[in-house]
């Protein structure tokens, strides 16, 4: 007992001088929306949702001096889901979080999503999407208005600016993707779609 006594006590006498040296940072995000869905049998229904946008999510980063020149960065980031009818109607303080002066309470504004589509289309140009759309390949050439006849179907480009900086380029197989031999490719904003004009 007293061996267990003392590594305690040491520890705790150490504890303070690690925490001097690590900064932490605790975030997150509380994502809820209004969803509307039309054409149902009973008519229009109007719900709140969790996820709308771009999910709810706390997480921790941060970095620690380890000494000798090192330091160690980490972050860690666990998604939620918000439990509207506790948020909205029983109010449960898990997620009715209070308000004090000087807190900011920021409401992102919900912007459309562009894709660009060049070459052998009906109708070439930017498409809009919303935000909680799945937005793949079939469905912005769809919105385009199709391929025309002329169209090269067996290789189809995905321009994208990385994450590094630089551009990447995919290519799709339209045929392989409309037979369900190929997954249909997702698409991130600002994509740029090129469709070449077939050589036979």
């Amino acid at each position: 007992m007293k061996q267990k006594l003392v590594a305690l006590a040491a520890m705790a006498v150490a504890t303070p001088a690690v925490l001097a040296q690590t900064s932490v940072q605790v975030y997150g995000l509380l994502d809820a929306g209004v969803s509307q869905v039309t054409g149902l049998a009973g008519g229009t229904r109007t719900f709140l949702a969790s996820g709308i946008m771009e999910g709810s999510r706390l997480g921790f980063k941060g970095n620690e001096d380890l000494g000798g020149g090192y330091r160690a960065i980490f972050t860690m980031e666990h998604r939620l889901e918000v439990d509207t009818a506790d948020l909205f109607q029983r109010a449960t303080p898990l997620w009715n979080v209070p308000i004090y002066p000087s807190d900011v309470v920021n409401v992102p504004v919900k912007t459309a999503v562009k894709v660009f589509c060049l070459g052998e289309l009906k109708n070439p140009g930017a498409l809009e999407f919303d935000p909680s759309d799945r937005i793949t390949l079939l469905a912005a050439i769809a919105k385009a208005g199709g391929l025309t006849d002329r169209a090269s179907r067996g290789s189809i480009r995905i321009k994208r600016h990385g994450e590094n900086g630089q551009d990447v380029e995919l290519k799709a197989d339209y045929k392989r993707i409309v037979r369900g031999k190929d997954r249909d490719v997702v698409l991130q904003a600002d994509d740029v779609i090129v469709v070449k004009e077939s050589l036979f």
